[in-house]
């Protein structure tokens, strides 16, 4: 099934939480776009799930950041100790797609030195 399969069977775009926009958005950018379908759509749609995502949830550390998430600011707007913290919040406990979310976006935000 695909992304956009999926995305329908839990009610479509307009139903899909600022969490969950986040997430697929998460997943279609940069190298990870390749294995959803056509890179170049995926590019985008990502760039709009995480706008959406923002204004969705605008008093959220981690989804207002997402321009630095994918290396589009060279900084952060809030601490990233803060969004580090979200992070964990957001994702631990939550399965291995948490675990995994937990560790890709500390990566970004704490880069291994």
């Amino acid at each position: 099934m695909s992304v956009d399969g999926l995305i329908r069977d839990f009610g479509g775009e307009i139903r899909s939480s600022g969490e969950t926009r986040f997430i697929v958005a998460v997943l279609g950018h940069g190298s990870y776009a390749y294995g959803l379908g056509s890179e170049a759509e995926w590019q985008e749609k990502s760039r709009r799930f995480f706008a959406a995502a923002a204004e969705m949830e605008s008093h959220s550390f981690l989804l207002s950041d997402w321009m630095f998430l994918i290396g589009e600011s060279k900084d952060s707007k809030n601490l990233k100790t803060k969004i580090e913290r979200e992070i964990h919040a957001r994702f631990n406990g939550r399965g291995y797609m948490g675990e995994y979310l937990a560790h890709v976006l500390s990566g970004i935000v704490r880069p291994a030195s």
